[in-house]
């Protein structure tokens, strides 16, 4: 681990930041009630957790699930992390997952801003 390093995970965890946002707002959105968004971020974020390699190494798991992980924007926020801290990895890497990140959350937020209310009325 290195200075450069933890310098370096900075804007990867703001990237990281806004994509879950967007999901935040994505749950919010489609929930009625806080125990809705409750349910509904648990059924999401559990799952993604163990999809996106972070309980579990990606290169033991079948294929299948690793080409789901592809999908799930925790998986290259815990890439772009890992690969900085552990000195393996390299600015380039790290400046894709960022962008891969961002442009989740340009995906999920763009539809949402469309429906968003500050209220629950319908």
């Amino acid at each position: 681990m290195t200075v450069g390093g933890l310098l370096l995970t900075v804007p990867i965890l703001c990237c990281g930041v806004l994509a879950f946002y967007a999901v935040g707002m994505l749950v919010g959105n489609v929930s009625r009630t806080s125990d809705a968004v409750a349910a509904i971020s648990n059924c999401m974020m559990v799952p993604m957790a163990f999809l996106s390699g972070s309980f579990m190494p990606l290169s033991q798991a079948p294929a299948w699930l690793k080409d789901v992980s592809y999908l799930l924007p925790l998986r290259y926020m815990n890439q772009a992390v890992t690969g900085v801290l552990d000195g393996e990895g390299h600015i380039g890497n790290a400046a894709l997952c960022c962008s891969v990140l961002l442009v989740f959350a340009a995906v999920v937020t763009l539809p949402v801003l469309n429906n968003f209310r500050w209220e629950n009325k319908p």
